[in-house]
């Protein structure tokens, strides 16, 4: 198994981003971007999490974590959870991928 992952960010799917892909160490390991958040993925059992903080210059700071698995039929399975400073209710949601067939 790796130790290691390359992941390409993209807020629509149909477009080209022009970010490029973001490396993550799969031992916790934090990483920092140039505008201050800080990212780290880590393996949970058989779970992989990718947790996010980022902050604003009001002091207020979310956390984004998403942790992809695989249920008993073989999809892949990701649970969201937003946490944030301003609002005590966190948001949650999951979706849930299967494979297309060619």
């Amino acid at each position: 198994m790796t130790s290691r992952v390359l992941v390409n960010s993209k807020s629509n799917s149909t477009q080209k981003t022009n970010l490029p892909p973001i490396s993550f160490d799969l031992d916790g390991t934090e990483k920092r971007d140039r505008v201050g958040s800080v990212s780290k993925a880590y393996w949970q059992g058989k779970s992989l999490v990718f947790e996010t903080t980022t902050s604003n210059t009001r002091g207020e700071t979310s956390k984004m974590t998403i942790t992809w698995s695989m249920d008993s039929s073989g999809r892949i399975v990701l649970d969201h959870l937003l946490i944030n400073s301003t609002n005590p209710k966190p948001a949650r949601y999951r979706s849930t991928m299967k494979r297309v067939q060619p």
